[in-house]
């Protein structure tokens, strides 16, 4: 079973004793990965990602819906400064929702959303409506 956590022993812990209840081993290749590295690498290697929930200080309705790039990065380590918003989300801060990756054969495209806000600092990003689309195949020589 292979777990993306990085930090949350919490998690790792509790991935790993139903993991071995079911004969399962546990492969965690990022653990204790610098979460800033990482999230530069998933830009660097075509990674599509939004934020599809918020729950932190500083993370206001304009985060919802928004893309992983460069800029977002930086705001996240000034987030971390200033509140100590966790840099990769794994403190709950936020939730997000892969449209593309390389592993991916076809894109997931939003048609119709809505942002719904159960406070000034906390919401959702609720999809109404998306469709699986092929991608264009792109050979590299």
């Amino acid at each position: 079973m292979v777990v993306g956590a990085l930090f949350s022993t919490y998690q790792r812990d509790r991935v790993q004793r139903t993991a071995e209840k079911l004969g399962l081993k546990v492969f965690t290749p990022l653990w204790h990965k610098d979460q800033e590295t990482l999230l530069k690498e998933l830009i660097f290697n075509n990674f599509e990602v939004i934020i599809s929930s918020i729950a932190s200080d500083g993370l206001d309705e304009s985060w919802l819906g928004r893309r992983l790039d460069e800029k977002m990065i930086r705001q996240l380590v000034e987030l971390n400064k200033k509140f100590g918003v966790n840099v990769a989300f794994e403190g709950g801060e936020a939730e997000t929702l892969v449209l593309d990756c390389p592993l991916f054969k076809k894109i997931i495209s939003i048609n119709d959303f809505k942002k719904e806000m159960s406070s000034e600092y906390s919401g959702v990003y609720n999809i109404k409506d998306a469709v699986l689309v092929k991608k264009d195949i792109k050979i590299k020589i």
